[in-house]
Parts: C-alpha cells; structure tokens; sequence
C-alpha cells in the first residue's frame, strides 16, 4: 500500500475510535440498552452510524465536489475542521471514567436510535469540517484511500462502542478503570495532531503556505 493509502487508515481509524468512544448521546444509548436488556442489544445500537452517517456523508461529499474551485471557502472548511478536531481533542484529554447509571435512557427502536445519531450535531460538524474534506483531498488520484478510510471508520466507531457494551456486560470495567480515559487521552493527541494536518491546508488555499 501506499503512503496515502496507509495515511487514509490511521485516520479513519483515529476518527472512529475517537468518535465511538467519546460521550455522547448515542454511547448513552449503548451503556443504557446494555445494562437494561444485554450485550446484543448493546451492540444492536453501536452499529447505528451505518444506518445514519451516509447520507449525511454523500450531501457533504457532494456539496464540496461544487465548491472545489471557491479556495478561500475551503480554506475557512479546512481551518473549521482543524478547530473541531482540536476542540474533540481537548476534550477527550479530559475525559474522566464513564458512570453508567448516569443519563439512562428508555428503551428505544431503530427509529428512536437513528433520530438519536441524527439529532447529535458532532456527525454533521465530523462531516462537513473533516471526514468529506479528508475523503474528496485523499481520492483525487485513486479512489482506493477513500474506500479505506471509509471503511476503517465505520469499523473502528462500531468497535470502540461494541467494545463499550462489551465492557458494560462484564462490570463495566473498561469504562470506569483508569484505561477509558488513558485511551481518550491518546486519542485526543492523536486528534491534536491531525488538526495540524487541516490548518496546513486551509493555510494552502489561502495561499499562505
């Protein structure tokens, strides 16, 4: 595989491990499920990204194909998205331990926990700021990088909140030890990092850099 290749991995992985395991409404509903009705409930919510993010992702895709010659737009997209990024990882260096009995709640169906994801406003910002930049810069050459970042998301936010319910069925163990917020912590310079990445570019279509 190639640089590109290898780079758009480890930032869908990072993405999607930052998103699954920061708090939020939709992890609520994971921890919540799991304690009332079990770990295949639990993960049953973790894959709603899947029913949820793609539209979502393609308006965003679609909408940056028409701005591709509007450079000092993009660049204010890029900065937004270096500034999102570094706000998630801030956040995540102070993520304390998960406590479970905390904003439980009612069962839910598929519908309810779609409209839960939808409502969340952090998909449309991850969206529009950075996953669709990320994905139009890295697929101008070879559709491949696309595809895997793609794909190394969605397996890695399903797999961090999997990992969540996991961790809830066995006396939440993961959650509310020391290694939870050591993970967020690592995730949140990894984040740090990448933010670099979007100020470079928007930098770029300013003509700065």
């Amino acid at each position: 595989m190639n640089e590109v290749v290898w780079s758009a991995i480890g930032a869908g992985t990072v993405f999607g491990l930052s998103g699954g395991f920061s708090p939020g409404p939709l992890l609520v509903l994971v921890i919540s499920e799991t304690l009332r009705h079990g770990l295949r409930v639990g993960i049953m919510v973790a894959i709603t990204p899947l029913l949820t993010d793609f539209p979502v992702m393609l308006v965003a895709i679609l909408l940056l194909n028409q701005l591709t010659h509007f450079d000092l737009l993009l660049g204010g997209i890029s900065l937004a998205g270096a500034v999102f990024l570094l706000r998630i990882g801030w956040l995540s260096l102070k993520t304390a331990p998960i406590i479970p009995g905390e904003g439980e709640v009612r069962p839910h169906s598929i519908g309810t926990r779609m409209m839960t994801n939808y409502l969340n406003p952090s998909m449309y910002l991850f969206w529009f700021t950075v996953g669709a930049p990320f994905l139009v810069r890295s697929s101008r050459t070879d559709f491949w990088p696309g595809i895997v970042f793609t794909l190394s998301f969605y397996v890695s936010i399903i797999g961090a909140k999997s990992l969540v319910a996991l961790g809830i069925s066995r006396s939440s163990r993961l959650t509310e030890g020391i290694w939870y917020p050591r993970i967020m912590k690592l995730l949140g310079i990894f984040l740090m990092g990448f933010s670099l990445v979007f100020v470079k570019d928007g930098l770029g279509y300013f003509g700065l850099i």
